[in-house]
């Protein structure tokens, strides 16, 4: 396939993050899971994938990038770039794909993603490319998390078929989806109230979902 570049994002959503502040660390992105910070993980993913080219990191401190010196040296090398976030992840991605930053094929995630591998991401993005859509969102059945993880907490999306969390993985695969980086600014205020998102497609979509 043609190979996507990736934009993570790790920009935190208030001045504090009480769970950074409880670790020590400066910034959520850098909270370390089994003594790596979550961000390396997810670029050190990123990199080994076989369907990812150029990796930009959006993020509101700067100085985050001179603490982890394997981000520092991937910056220095070219390997990663870094790129401003704003005031929430839509705007973020809408920002960065207005830029012209990494072209129009852009895979979007978090930098909070501690369990992304390669193979998660080659698999999300060989199943973007078999549909024709300008955008391909990766969403898990609640029976599938459950089944693995049935003690978690998630936020679920309900309909006829059963529940569904989002995966926090997104496919542009055109300049067409930009439409919906506009449209997610407009939604993202809703994700914790399904009845309030789905309203946002239309009164027969808040019908069908009552």
């Amino acid at each position: 396939m043609n190979k996507f570049n990736a934009l993570v994002l790790a920009g935190c959503r208030s001045s504090t993050d009480p769970l950074a502040e409880v670790r020590g660390d400066t910034h959520r992105a850098l909270l370390e899971v089994v003594g790596v910070p979550m961000l390396i993980r997810v670029v050190r993913a990123l990199r080994a994938s076989s369907c990812v080219d150029r990796i930009a990191v959006s993020i509101d401190d700067p100085s985050a990038f001179e603490t982890v010196p394997e981000l520092s040296e991937l910056e220095a090398s070219g390997e990663i770039v870094r790129h401003p976030s704003l005031s929430s992840p839509s705007r973020s991605v809408h920002d960065a794909l207005n830029a012209h930053l990494l072209g129009d094929r852009v895979l979007v995630t978090t930098a909070d993603h501690a369990l992304l591998t390669p193979k998660i991401i080659d698999h999300f993005a060989a199943c973007a490319e078999q549909s024709d859509a300008d955008l391909a969102v990766g969403v898990v059945a609640e029976s599938v998390i459950r089944a693995s993880f049935p003690s978690t907490t998630r936020t679920y999306l309900r309909f006829r078929e059963g529940g569904y969390s989002g995966a926090n993985l997104f496919a542009f695969r055109s300049r067409q989806a930009l439409r919906a980086a506009d449209f997610w600014i407009r939604a993202e205020a809703f994700r914790k109230q399904p009845w309030r998102l789905a309203s946002t497609f239309g009164p027969m979509t808040l019908l069908l979902f009552a």
